[in-house]
């Protein structure tokens, strides 16, 4: 639990200039931990930021349980982001945190390391736990909020966004908010078939598959947006 992963990453890397701390979103970690960087950079503080988004549920799952174990997977991505201007790089973002639902999704236990050494099953405190149609709910109210939002402050239409990259939680939620926006399946990014929710991991894994595909190129407009326990959600608005 101490010190913070970001920690270890530093020494990893030897990056022996940086300073490193950890951020903790849940599945909106890596919009979350992207936007505060940005911040950041635009402050002067930096003139570069890795941003990891890394989670491993496997290590908390109780695999009795049908109603989660299914659902995620284990998953690392990052970004490397500098100043950058002449109208590329983060345009717009918007996030948003309501406390009333903290309840419905987590883990009260844990670590990171050494969480298998406490077994998920048989103890509630060390198991992820959900409910699952409230969760559901939110995740589409949230993203569609941020999605709104952003869009309004950058002065734009959906039409005008070239693609979407969403954190990958469920289909049934990607299909609802393709439906309520009216914007086509096929440009957005989808990759949880092949590895499950992968949390904050989702969203970097998703972004470089589309990028190593061909599907976001130079002066496009992409969108990210996410929203994970908490219950958090956000968007970000990004001029590649």
């Amino acid at each position: 639990r101490i010190p913070p992963t970001a920690n270890f990453v530093v020494q990893r890397l030897g990056l022996n200039a940086a300073f490193a701390y950890d951020m903790s979103a849940a599945c909106s970690g890596f919009l979350f931990a992207l936007i505060a960087a940005d911040a950041q950079l635009r402050a002067g503080l930096a003139e570069h930021a890795l941003v990891v988004g890394a989670d491993l549920y496997s290590s908390i799952m109780d695999m009795e349980d049908r109603g989660t174990c299914v659902l995620f997977g284990d998953g690392g991505g990052a970004a490397l982001i500098g100043r950058s201007g002449r109208g590329r790089g983060i345009l717009r973002s918007w996030l948003h945190s309501d406390g009333s639902w903290s309840g419905i999704l987590g883990c009260r236990g844990g670590g990171t390391a050494d969480r298998k050494a406490l077994p998920a099953v048989g103890n509630e405190a060390m198991r992820i736990h959900m409910e699952g149609p409230t969760v559901f709910r939110l995740a589409v109210s949230g993203c569609c909020q941020a999605i709104r939002e952003v869009l309004r402050g950058a002065k734009i239409a959906v039409r005008d966004v070239a693609r979407i990259v969403p954190h990958q939680a469920n289909l049934r939620i990607i299909k609802k908010i393709a439906r309520t926006f009216d914007y086509p399946m096929e440009q957005i990014e989808i990759n949880l078939d092949r590895y499950g929710n992968t949390a904050a991991a989702s969203i970097p894994m998703a972004l470089h598959e589309a990028a190593e595909g061909g599907r976001i190129s130079r002066g496009d407009l992409v969108l990210l947006v996410a929203a994970g326990a908490g219950f958090n959600s956000g968007a970000t608005l990004i001029k590649i």
